[in-house]
């Protein structure tokens, strides 16, 4: 799971912010990939989309996704 988090950050670094979310997103919800992750690196992947919807000026979603990541964390 590192190297899907590395990549999300370079696309970020590079202003491909949408890139960014749609791996993200693919990341997190995949069945495959979520029977690979621990839950801190969910939360990180998780922190990292916000982050991009917040790039994007999406600023409610980004708070909806950074309050999920904590509520999700947390629960584990």
């Amino acid at each position: 799971m590192e190297v899907p988090k590395d990549q999300i950050a370079t696309l970020m670094e590079h202003g491909l912010y949408n890139s960014a979310q749609m791996l993200g997103c693919f990341l997190v919800s995949s069945p495959a990939a979520n029977a690979e992750i621990n839950p801190h690196l969910k939360a990180e992947s998780l922190v990292l989309v916000g982050d991009s919807l917040y790039r994007e000026g999406e600023f409610r979603r980004a708070i909806v996704r950074k309050n999920h990541t904590f509520s999700a964390y947390f629960v584990l």
